[in-house]
């Protein structure tokens, strides 16, 4: 996999001009939830690419990247089917992987929200919820809480969106740093509107839980630059962009972007 261009393309872009030292105003909005989308796919790929740094090729393994395709290509009908299919093997095994089948649903929610799909999205969030609690699984339920996060981002309620993200953080098993890392920056990436200081507050708690040459860092990295972008922090901005930089020129791609769980 070759090293992702539109994450050069930003970096390049946030640069300030060299006759200025006042970075120029943008649609903010709009550029991040352009970088959101971008990094989103960015991290399906690599997931979906992940069975070169398994150890074996599991009959789960292959649904889940099969299902992770069909979430890239956007096919609504064949993506229902494959989650239904891998929830069948998982359901049939005696060993029932709850972390693999919450994450589906988390990312059939997603998808469903991606597509327009609000009602559907919610009903099946409040559902996955109920099964967690009922089935009493604990170490699962900063899942829910994230992913209730995220829908009321979507939906533009802040206030109860910031109580779900504060709920998840304080859910979350804290060696668990790789989810951790995406719960900061989800949560900062909303706040950099709202309140640009939390924000950067948010994205250093991300990046100090990223680990080295994780695709988490590179995730935490860019949107520490859409933050100082908009606080017209060049120097920050250029910070970011050299160490975005300096990973690219002294590492392989996939020792960037591998998943953390391979």
């Amino acid at each position: 996999m070759g090293f992702p261009l539109h994450l050069t393309f930003f970096f390049v872009s946030l640069q300030p001009e060299p006759s200025t030292d006042i970075i120029k105003t943008r649609d903010m909005k709009r550029m991040i939830l352009c970088i959101t989308i971008l990094i989103s796919q960015l991290i399906l790929t690599v997931e979906a690419q992940a069975i070169n740094y398994k150890e074996k090729d599991t009959t789960a393994t292959r649904l889940s990247i099969e299902f992770r395709r069909l979430y890239i290509d956007g096919d609504e009908t064949k993506l229902y089917n494959k989650a239904e299919e891998l929830f069948d093997y998982i359901k049939k095994q005696p060993q029932f992987d709850h972390h693999l089948y919450y994450s589906t649903l988390i990312d059939v929610v997603s998808f469903d929200m991606n597509n327009g799909h609000y009602y559907r999205a919610m009903q099946k969030a409040r559902k996955l919820v109920a099964e967690m609690k009922e089935k009493q699984h604990t170490e699962e339920y900063y899942n829910a809480s994230y992913l209730m996060a995220i829908i009321y981002w979507y939906r533009n309620n802040i206030p109860i969106a910031s109580k779900y993200f504060d709920q998840a953080i304080k859910e979350i098993p804290k060696e668990n740093k790789i989810d951790l890392a995406t719960i900061y920056t989800d949560y900062a990436n909303m706040m950099t509107d709202e309140d640009p200081k939390k924000a950067m507050e948010l994205v250093n708690k991300a990046l100090e839980q990223s680990g080295t040459y994780s695709y988490r860092l590179t995730y935490a990295l860019t949107m520490k630059g859409v933050i100082a972008f908009a606080q017209r922090d060049g120097a920050t901005v250029l910070d970011c962009h050299r160490q975005y930089f300096d990973l690219k020129a002294h590492n392989k791609p996939d020792q960037i972007f591998r998943p953390e769980s391979a």
